[in-house]
Order: structure tokens, then sequence, then C-alpha cells
């Protein structure tokens, strides 16, 4: 939510639970919102079997050109149950005819992925993840200055947390040249940071240098940015949602237009935040002229 108001945001934070954050698939800035937010309420009432709640308006962070930004614009959802608040975060994508709508919790949630590491010879096997572990591990426990400046934000203990937890996940970064990049993660991401903290956490880890035994050394990669699901830990070509059941978009072989995998940053460069707002990790997207569908009803 760092492109949207934070005075608006800090209101919706005094907005009595249980209430979630909703929007359309592309979820673009509009000036007249009203036929978007028909169609949401007309997907909302039918899956919920219920017309008892309330879909917010937002409101544009000052000075913000709402031409050029690139982040979903978010609604709140309110005047809802306990329990149909389990049950839309059960089914965080929600299709129909009219439309489909994206729903995440209120509440910020980081995630999990460090950075990608490139460069390296560690092959898609067990050898290579053990090896870009390994190299992960002792260059991230050498980042003193990092681990000095996240326990500052995080906490004592908060950056060794993470350099405890390590993951590895090879990820495809060009079908066509078989390039892959060795995705890390951490399952001890601390839950009591922004967004704008977490965005510069990744930014700083891109900086280093991962040395290995044997398979040279690998840089931090830039990030990907998927024009599905708004991750930044793969491509479009990879999205876990072409695989949700009942899915109507972009397939992987015939993708929206202008849905490509490239990578929009260096790896120097830090992603935009809104002043270290409150922000929020997890599914993000908009609304689509061929809406996926996501449906677990039975």
């Amino acid at each position: 939510m760092e492109n949207m108001d934070r005075e608006l945001i800090i209101r919706w934070e005094e907005v009595d639970p249980p209430k979630v954050l909703v929007r359309p698939w592309k979820a673009t800035f509009e000036n007249e919102r009203n036929g978007t937010k028909d169609a949401m309420e007309i997907v909302l009432k039918s899956y919920l079997e219920s017309d008892n709640f309330i879909i917010s308006d937002y409101a544009a962070a000052e000075g913000l050109d709402t031409t050029k930004s690139t982040r979903p614009f978010q609604y709140l959802l309110c005047g809802i149950s306990q329990a149909d608040k389990d049950r839309l975060l059960e089914c965080p994508v929600i299709a129909s005819e009219q439309g489909t709508v994206v729903i995440a919790p209120f509440s910020q949630q980081m995630p999990p992925f460090l950075v990608s590491i490139e460069g390296t010879s560690c092959k898609n096997n067990d050898t290579g993840k053990a090896a870009i572990l390994s190299a992960a591990t002792k260059t991230l426990r050498g980042a003193v200055s990092i681990a000095s400046w996240f326990e500052d934000v995080a906490g004592q203990g908060a950056f060794g947390d993470i350099t405890e937890n390590l993951d590895a996940k090879w990820q495809m970064a060009n079908p066509e040249t078989r390039i892959g990049v060795w995705n890390i993660y951490t399952n001890k991401m601390p839950q009591n940071i922004l967004l704008a903290d977490y965005l510069d956490l990744t930014a700083k880890l891109r900086t280093l240098t991962f040395r290995t035994t044997l398979n040279g050394n690998g840089k931090g990669a830039r990030t990907f940015e998927c024009k599905n699901c708004k991750s930044i830990d793969h491509p479009s070509s990879t999205c876990p949602f072409y695989d949700i059941r009942g899915w109507l978009g972009p397939t992987r072989d015939q993708p929206e237009q202008g849905n490509r995998s490239e990578r929009p940053e260096r790896s120097d460069e830090r992603r935009g935040s809104w002043n270290r707002g409150r922000g929020r990790g997890g599914p993000r997207g908009g609304y689509a002229n061929k809406p996926p569908s996501f449906r677990n009803r039975t």
C-alpha cells in the first residue's frame, strides 16, 4: 500500500476488525470507481452469500503520479463476520463473469524471500543446492554492517535468526536459454518490520558477493516482478497462478500482452516505498479483461 495515502491507512487501522483488503485484478488508479466497486460487490455477495459488508474507497499518496504507478490500489472490506474473513483468506482469488477480486490480510506480512543469486555453476540438484546454501549462509553471517542495521530495525538477534533458517530454490530465469538463479528464503522473517524495511533489506543483500568453494562466485541478481501476482522471486512464465483450478487468464504459452519475464531493477537499486509507512507483502494483483478463477467452494 506504499502508493496510497498514509493518513487513510492510519484511519483504516482504527476500523474495528474483522477486516481484509480487497482489490480488482489490475487495480490501477481510477478517478471514477463506482463501476469497479459495484463489480466487486457482486462477486463478494455471490461468494459470501451475504451483503453484510462495506467496501471503502481509496486515496493515492500525496504527490504520486497515478499515471505511472505500477502498484495495485487496495480497498478496505469491513463489517464482515470472523467466519466470512476466514473464508475470504482461504480463497485469495475469487472470480465470476462480473470480475475477479483478490483478497489479502489487513495486517502486514513479510515474504520469506531474501535474494536471488546468479553467476555460479551450482546445478539444480542436491549438490548444487547444498553448495549455494553454504555460500549464502557464510556470506550473510559475514555481512556485519547489514546485520547491525537490520537488528536496529527488527530487534536483537533478528538477523541471526534469518541466517539460521535458510532454504534455496532453483528458479528458471529464462526458459529459452535455460539460465536460472538460486532463490534464498528464510522461515524466520520478522513480522514486526515495515514493508520499507523489508525492501531495504533485499536491496542491501543484492549488493553482496556469494563465494562458493568449487562453483565460482555469485552475485545478487535483479529482482523479478511477476505480471500476474506481483511477486519478486519469479518471472511471469513460472507464476503459480497458472496452476489454479479454473484459471481463465493468460497462460504460460499465451501470456497477456506485455507479460514478459523482464527484471526491472538493477541489483544496486532500491525498490520504491512511501515514506516508511506501513506496508504488506503477500498476494498482489488487479482486474483483468479475462479474469482468472479460483473456486474452492463445493
